[in-house]
Protein backbone atom coordinates (compact mmCIF):
# COMPACT_ATOMS: atom_id res chain seq x y z
CA UNK A 1 0.00 0.00 0.00
CA UNK A 2 1.32 3.42 -0.96
CA UNK A 3 2.48 5.59 1.91
CA UNK A 4 0.95 9.05 2.18
CA UNK A 5 1.91 12.07 4.26
CA UNK A 6 0.41 12.46 7.75
CA UNK A 7 -1.89 15.32 6.62
CA UNK A 8 -3.34 13.14 3.85
CA UNK A 9 -3.84 10.31 6.33
CA UNK A 10 -5.57 12.74 8.73
CA UNK A 11 -7.93 13.96 6.01
CA UNK A 12 -8.83 10.42 4.96
CA UNK A 13 -9.46 9.31 8.52
CA UNK A 14 -11.47 12.45 9.27
CA UNK A 15 -13.64 11.94 6.19
CA UNK A 16 -14.20 8.32 7.16
CA UNK A 17 -15.12 9.17 10.77
CA UNK A 18 -17.41 12.06 9.82
CA UNK A 19 -19.31 9.88 7.37
CA UNK A 20 -19.62 7.13 10.00
CA UNK A 21 -20.74 9.46 12.80
CA UNK A 22 -22.67 12.17 11.01
CA UNK A 23 -23.62 10.57 7.71
CA UNK A 24 -21.73 13.13 5.63
CA UNK A 25 -18.31 14.72 5.37
CA UNK A 26 -18.80 18.30 4.22
CA UNK A 27 -16.04 20.79 3.60
CA UNK A 28 -17.22 22.80 6.62
CA UNK A 29 -17.27 19.76 8.93
CA UNK A 30 -13.81 18.62 7.77
CA UNK A 31 -12.44 22.15 8.31
CA UNK A 32 -13.90 22.31 11.82
CA UNK A 33 -12.64 18.85 12.74
CA UNK A 34 -9.10 19.53 11.55
CA UNK A 35 -9.09 23.19 12.63
CA UNK A 36 -8.17 24.45 9.17
CA UNK A 37 -9.87 26.83 6.75
CA UNK A 38 -12.52 25.61 4.30
CA UNK A 39 -10.21 26.81 1.49
CA UNK A 40 -7.48 24.46 2.76
CA UNK A 41 -9.97 21.59 2.78
CA UNK A 42 -11.05 22.38 -0.79
CA UNK A 43 -7.42 22.28 -1.92
CA UNK A 44 -6.77 18.97 -0.19
CA UNK A 45 -9.99 17.45 -1.54
CA UNK A 46 -8.83 18.30 -5.07
CA UNK A 47 -5.49 16.64 -4.35
CA UNK A 48 -7.17 13.55 -2.86
CA UNK A 49 -9.49 13.34 -5.88
CA UNK A 50 -6.47 13.46 -8.22
CA UNK A 51 -5.01 10.55 -6.24
CA UNK A 52 -8.36 8.73 -6.68
CA UNK A 53 -8.84 8.52 -2.91
CA UNK A 54 -12.09 10.52 -2.70
CA UNK A 55 -15.09 11.57 -4.76
CA UNK A 56 -16.47 15.04 -4.17
CA UNK A 57 -20.00 15.97 -5.09
CA UNK A 58 -20.62 19.71 -4.72
CA UNK A 59 -23.15 20.49 -1.97
CA UNK A 60 -23.27 16.78 -1.06
CA UNK A 61 -19.87 16.23 0.55
CA UNK A 62 -16.94 13.92 0.13
CA UNK A 63 -16.85 10.15 0.10
CA UNK A 64 -13.89 7.82 0.09
CA UNK A 65 -13.18 5.57 -2.86
CA UNK A 66 -12.28 1.93 -2.19
CA UNK A 67 -8.60 2.93 -2.24
CA UNK A 68 -9.26 5.84 0.10
CA UNK A 69 -11.38 3.78 2.46
CA UNK A 70 -8.65 1.19 2.86
CA UNK A 71 -6.31 3.83 4.28
CA UNK A 72 -8.06 4.80 7.53
CA UNK A 73 -9.05 1.22 8.18
CA UNK A 74 -5.46 0.05 7.82
CA UNK A 75 -3.99 2.51 10.30
CA UNK A 76 -4.67 2.56 13.98
CA UNK A 77 -3.88 5.69 15.91
CA UNK A 78 -5.39 8.84 17.21
CA UNK A 79 -8.78 10.03 16.20
CA UNK A 80 -8.40 13.33 14.32
CA UNK A 81 -11.86 14.34 15.51
CA UNK A 82 -10.57 14.40 19.07
CA UNK A 83 -8.13 16.88 20.50
CA UNK A 84 -6.88 17.86 23.92
CA UNK A 85 -8.17 20.99 25.53
CA UNK A 86 -5.79 23.23 27.45
CA UNK A 87 -6.29 21.20 30.62
CA UNK A 88 -5.26 18.02 28.81
CA UNK A 89 -8.76 16.53 28.72
CA UNK A 90 -9.90 14.77 25.57
CA UNK A 91 -12.71 16.54 23.80
CA UNK A 92 -14.46 16.32 20.47
CA UNK A 93 -13.95 18.80 17.72
CA UNK A 94 -16.66 21.38 17.14
CA UNK A 95 -17.87 19.18 14.26
CA UNK A 96 -18.52 16.27 16.58
CA UNK A 97 -20.14 18.50 19.19
CA UNK A 98 -19.82 16.15 22.16
CA UNK A 99 -17.28 16.17 24.97
CA UNK A 100 -15.07 13.14 25.24
CA UNK A 101 -14.03 13.56 28.85
CA UNK A 102 -15.46 10.19 29.83
CA UNK A 103 -18.80 11.66 30.86
CA UNK A 104 -20.52 11.53 27.51
CA UNK A 105 -20.10 11.15 23.83
CA UNK A 106 -18.17 9.44 21.16
CA UNK A 107 -15.70 6.72 21.96
CA UNK A 108 -13.25 5.44 19.42
CA UNK A 109 -12.39 1.78 19.70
Amino acid sequence: MEKFSPPIEDYLKTIYLLREREGAATTTAIAAALEVTPASVTGMIKKLAELKLVRHTPYQGVELTKSGEARPLSRCGTDPLRRKDRAGNREASPAAGTLLDGSAGLHVG
